[in-house]
């Protein structure tokens, strides 16, 4: 188990590797921002202002003392799928601009119709995927694979793909990232 002074070593490296990887990267945070505290008070089925979003080449996290405290190396890295993914749209179309990529993505992510959310559902997969190898070889892995289907089958993300064998069978590929993002945190115990 690292101590805390490495882990923010590694929370540190982490940030300037995307960085170097994202142009115009930005850690924000909720709390500072009038439109994400309206978007809190209308997200009647979930706690919006304590989940971590991402808006190219963003990542708005609830706020600066909760990162001080938690340090979620594990959350970054999922937000890093995400603005690799929106940037380039999956890598399908690299050769458009990466804001444009952005817009395409967020705008098919916020998506609510057809239901179930296919869209949503595969980008989220493909970040989870990472989240999901934080823990492998731990004792705390079939508990936050099972929280991970419950996420994706339950109202947190308004029940985005609702079929959890599918789901889990999913979340135990390899992340599309996991090359470059390996190194950034030692595993918990």
């Amino acid at each position: 188990m690292s101590t805390r002074i490495e882990r923010m070593e590694r929370w540190d490296d982490l940030v300037k590797a995307i960085e170097d990887d994202i142009p115009g990267f930005e850690i924000c945070y909720k709390v500072d921002s009038q439109w994400h505290r309206f978007l809190a008070k209308i997200s009647f089925w979930n706690d919006y202002i304590s989940y971590t979003t991402t808006m190219y080449p963003k990542v708005w996290f609830e706020s600066k003392e909760r990162v001080e405290d938690v340090i979620p190396i594990e959350t970054l890295e999922h937000e890093w799928v995400h603005l690799k993914d929106g940037g380039t749209f999956f890598g399908w179309l690299p050769f458009l601009p990466a804001k444009l990529n952005a817009f395409i993505f967020n705008a098919l992510y916020i998506l609510l119709l057809p239901w179930p959310g296919f869209f949503r559902a595969y980008a989220e997969i493909r970040a989870f995927r990472r989240s999901v190898e934080y823990w492998e070889g731990t004792q705390y892995y079939e508990p936050h694979l099972d929280a991970y289907v419950k996420a994706f089958t339950g109202p947190a993300y308004l029940f985005m793909w609702p079929f959890p064998k599918h789901v889990r069978k999913q979340l135990q590929k390899p992340s599309p990232y996991k090359d470059l993002m390996d190194g950034y945190y030692e595993p918990p115990v």
